[in-house]
């Protein structure tokens, strides 16, 4: 579940700043970090197209972002060095909401209730498809690992400025970009059709039991032959005390198998395929049994097997009816996250981007990060180079 919140919150456009909080594990305690006295609110420091992000913004985004963090830092000299860390990527995404929000003005779209309320219920749905839990049950699981209810969490994104102008992006999309994101009746029969076998096919399984008696050692070598005839003896010996009216194959296991699944379990295998999970004959004698009939022993790289057939389930194939819906959703979130991003990056190149301080542009920052990895290469080469005189 855990994982299926990181995916709303992705979903939900939101940065989790994993890569920031991934170095706290490593990052010394006191780190010799300068804390700088917090920049004037109001001063600009990026311009989109004329309109001003202040550094008040970055500040509170950033102060927001970190808050939402389970692990936030305490320490004021290691809350400033994560600050710095996270800035570009805040700035990045204060820049994508300022010119969405412009876009949605020039396409006189507006964020409704009704726009938030259908993104929040195809987020619950996504996570219940997912996690294959109810609703109730996914409520219970973010009630156990948040301490909130579903409704509560859900409503901290009512509030959320880049989860809101995610809903707003998708809106201008849908708008400019209707064709491009429409699924056909023909696209989701293609990825049935490709995906028949590995998703919308139960396999034919059968549930087994068996007793072994081993052939090889510990260390998986044969044993001497004249162990092996002593092991066929025994095996014979437990299957005529199978095969005696009223026994019970499972307490037999339990006593008399090699496997580890003898004592843990009655030597009940569980459900498997046909192919790729037992080695041969195991597999195809297993599928040759009806539920409650033993087989004859059988003898495989490990030893002498007694199976017994507990269960079948034959091979299942869901219809397109039943997934249809699911396929459609699922393409359609694909196509439209193609969308976005190359809208995204539309409204980027057409921008006008000033930023107030150098250090805050990434074609400066590349610049300087391409300098710094010539210079060290060119130390590395005089080093190199001296080495060799010597």
């Amino acid at each position: 579940m855990q994982k299926m919140i990181l995916l709303i919150l992705a979903l939900a456009g939101i940065s989790s700043c994993a890569n920031v909080y991934a170095q706290e594990a490593t990052a010394p305690a006191t780190p010799e970090v300068k804390v700088e006295a917090p920049a004037d609110p109001a001063a600009p420091a990026v311009k989109v197209n004329g309109t001003v992000i202040t550094e008040g913004m970055i500040e509170q985004a950033v102060t927001q972002q970190l808050a939402s963090r389970s692990k936030a830092p305490q320490n004021p000299e290691l809350i400033e060095r994560y600050k710095k860390i996270m800035r570009p990527r805040v700035i990045d995404n204060l820049i994508n909401i300022e010119l969405i929000s412009q876009a949605a003005k020039k396409d006189g779209l507006a964020l409704t209730d009704a726009d938030i309320d259908a993104r929040l219920e195809d987020l619950v749905k996504l996570a219940m498809e997912q996690s294959s839990m109810t609703r109730e049950e996914l409520a219970q699981d973010i009630l156990k690992r948040q301490g909130v209810t579903i409704e509560e969490s859900l409503a901290n994104y009512r509030t959320n400025k880049q989860f809101l102008e995610t809903i707003l992006l998708e809106k201008i999309a849908a708008v400019r970009f209707a064709q491009q994101i429409e699924v056909s009746d023909q696209e989701i029969q293609n990825y049935y059709d490709e995906n028949k076998a590995a998703r919308y096919t139960k396999q034919e399984m059968v549930k087994a039991s068996h007793i072994l008696v081993k052939t090889i050692d510990d260390e998986g070598q044969p044993i001497a032959e004249e162990q092996k005839a002593q092991a066929l003896t025994k095996i014979k010996e437990i299957k005529a005390k199978v095969d005696s009216e009223g026994s019970d194959f499972a307490a037999l296991a339990g006593e008399f198998s090699d496997c580890p699944s003898g004592k843990r379990s009655g030597g009940d295998l569980g459900f498997f395929p046909k192919t790729g999970a037992m080695v041969e004959p195991f597999a195809s004698e297993a599928f040759a049994l009806k539920p409650g009939q033993v087989s004859d022993i059988v003898e495989t790289q490990f030893g002498y097997h007694i199976i017994k057939c507990t269960d079948y389930q034959k091979e299942e194939v869901t219809p397109l009816s039943e997934v249809k819906d699911e396929i459609s959703n699922q393409l359609a979130r694909g196509k439209k996250n193609q969308v976005l991003s190359e809208m995204t990056s539309q409204l980027r190149s057409e921008a006008k981007i000033e930023y107030v301080n150098l250090a805050d542009d990434p074609a400066e920052i590349a610049r300087q990060k391409a300098a710094q990895q010539e210079a060290a290469q060119k130390e590395a080469q005089q080093a190199e180079s001296t080495v060799e005189q010597k």
